[in-house]
């Protein structure tokens, strides 16, 4: 599946790693060594409040439309799967990589991935101001990355696969990490950007 799954982004144009050699045999796959920093590192930096640049966030976001579009689905989004190169947005990890699968939870796995980063409420420190400040400097990073994220998306591939992710079964496998605020922040960007774009 990961062979197949870079054969068929390269065909679609997106950068991912080149298989350098197969052995069947010992299941072993060789792959180049590829240069540049996950995505999960900006998205760090802007939840922490320590930058507000989305640019890569939202070049992942069009490389995912181009691939919906052409009934491709990557299967595995989060953040740590994806290098910022020195010529952009390359794909690692494609062993989940289908055709026709289930687009809608590559929308939300991102969103709610990117959510995990910030901290869960503390009820030892509500009511802390630094507590407080850090939290809303969490969210308003959080919302940042997630409105940036599907207004991308929506430009490159509609708003048909953001309603198809609101659905809540998306967001349960991540209830045990994710905060009330954090929950509500990507509902929010979700429910906004399923609107059809005015254009």
């Amino acid at each position: 599946r990961e062979v197949d799954g870079v054969r068929r982004v390269r065909e679609l144009g997106i950068k991912t790693h080149r298989i350098v050699g197969i052995a069947l045999d010992d299941r072993t796959l060789v792959s180049e060594y590829v240069e540049g920093l996950p995505l999960s590192n900006f998205v760090e930096k802007i939840i922490k409040g320590e930058g507000t640049d989305t640019s890569n966030i939202e070049e992942y976001a069009r490389v995912l439309g181009k691939m919906h579009k052409a009934g491709l689905v990557y299967g595995d989004t989060k953040p740590q799967n994806v290098l910022v190169g020195k010529d952009g947005i390359e794909l690692l990890d494609l062993e989940q990589t289908v055709e026709n699968g289930d687009a809608a939870w590559d929308l939300a796995e991102f969103l709610y991935f990117s959510a995990t980063h910030l901290e869960k409420e503390d009820d030892d420190k509500k009511g802390d101001k630094k507590g407080d400040k850090d939290q809303s400097q969490q969210e308003a990073g959080a919302k940042l990355i997630a409105e940036s994220f599907l207004a991308s998306y929506r430009n490159e591939n509609g708003s048909e696969l953001i309603e198809k992710a609101k659905n809540k079964r998306y967001m349960s496998p991540f209830l045990p990490v994710l905060s009330r605020k954090m929950i509500r922040v990507v509902r929010d960007a979700l429910e906004t950007y399923s609107l059809p774009s005015e254009t």
